[in-house]
């Protein structure tokens, strides 16, 4: 997720579904902000993960995803 600064990424685990989106800000005046989302990663069993249970660490537009036991 290119431009996306590290307090912009949010994380969601929903019916099994890992989901990361970005936004990264507008580089002009004449430009747009970019939007970024996508699945992961889909997890053995259907279960909702809380956000408290999930940590993401973002460093340069890369992330680590740590996922707790619940």
């Amino acid at each position: 997720m290119p431009g996306v600064p590290n307090e912009n990424f949010t994380v969601s685990v929903t019916n099994g579904r890992v989901k990361v989106t970005g936004e990264a800000p507008a580089l002009s005046h004449n430009s747009s902000v970019r939007f970024y989302s996508t699945d992961v990663a889909m997890l053995s069993t259907p279960v909702d993960i809380p956000v408290s249970r999930t940590k993401t660490i973002a460093k340069n537009s890369v992330i680590c995803l740590i996922i707790l036991p619940v």
